[in-house]
Parts: structure tokens; sequence; C-alpha cells
């Protein structure tokens, strides 16, 4: 599995453990491993000494955990629809709070009043990632989730391409 810094091993297995627990599976935690692997297992919960619950998860749900979570991070597909999720309301279309907007990456990259928000290959000194992972943005409405900080720091250290 391809990481970088921002991605720690372990957040993998959190977001399965995440998506089982969301689907009503009660095993946790789970073992990930890549596509090209063998398919994942969730152990037995605990208390349930004699239980063994196996969940296969298909080559394409693994890779599409793992490239959700590595430099394979699209824009259009990937970063842009949580940005419209997110932060279109107060920065974007005739809205643009402190000058910012959002809806398309060319004005994302111009960034605004504060000047740019993007440092390519560096989501750790990119202003817009500091502002949502620290949760001062967005000011209204719900925060980014750890999966959505995790595909935008992904993008940005990849080179913040326009793709």
């Amino acid at each position: 599995m391809v990481t970088n810094r921002f991605v720690q091993p372990g957040i993998v297995v959190l977001i399965f453990s995440i998506a089982l627990a969301a689907c009503g599976t009660q095993s946790t935690p789970a073992t990930l491993t890549t596509a090209a692997e063998a398919p994942v297992t969730a152990a037995p919960a605990s208390g349930d000494s004699d239980a063994s619950v196996d969940t296969p998860v298909t080559e394409t749900e693994a890779a599409t955990t793992e490239a959700s979570t590595t430099s394979e991070i699209n824009f259009s597909a990937d970063v842009l629809p949580i940005l419209e999720s997110r932060c279109l309301q107060c920065h974007g279309g005739q809205r643009t709070e402190g000058n910012f907007a959002v809806s398309s990456y060319s004005t994302l990259m111009a960034g605004g009043e504060s000047g740019a928000v993007i440092a390519p290959g560096d989501a750790e000194n990119s202003h817009l990632y500091d502002l949502v992972a620290s949760g001062k943005m967005p000011k209204r409405g719900a925060k980014l989730t750890p999966v959505q900080l995790n595909v935008i720091a992904a993008w940005i250290n990849a080179g913040a391409l326009d793709n």
C-alpha cells in the first residue's frame, strides 16, 4: 500500500472499520491488504471467543480504499466535490468571502485576500489544509471528515494537479 506522511497505516483500518460499522456489521477490527494480496478478513468481535467472521473485500473495494488515500487523487472527481459540499456556500458563485472562491481549480489556486492557499507538494504548509484540518473552516456547517481531510492532503502532496 502506498502511503504518504499524512496517511498513517492505521487510517485504512480505521476507515474500513467505520465502513463496516455503518453497514451494521459488528466485527472489529479489520485487517486490510492491498488488492494484490489476500482478501480482507474481519476479526471476531471482542467477547466472541468461538465466533469467526470472514468478511471478504473485493479487489475493487480494496483498490478504491487504497486509491482514496494515495497520490492518485483526482481534483475533479475527488477534491472538487468535497469543496463544493463544504465550502461553496461561502466561497463560490456571487458570494466569495475573503475574495476566495473554490468553484474551480483556477479560482482555488488563485487564492484570496490572504494570498495563495495551496503549496503544491506540501499540505502542511498549505493555508487551505491548515484551516480545514484545524476545524477553523468551514465556519458554518459540518466540518470535514478524516477521510475528506486525507483526500485533500494527498492531492496537495501529490502536487495539487488539475486533473
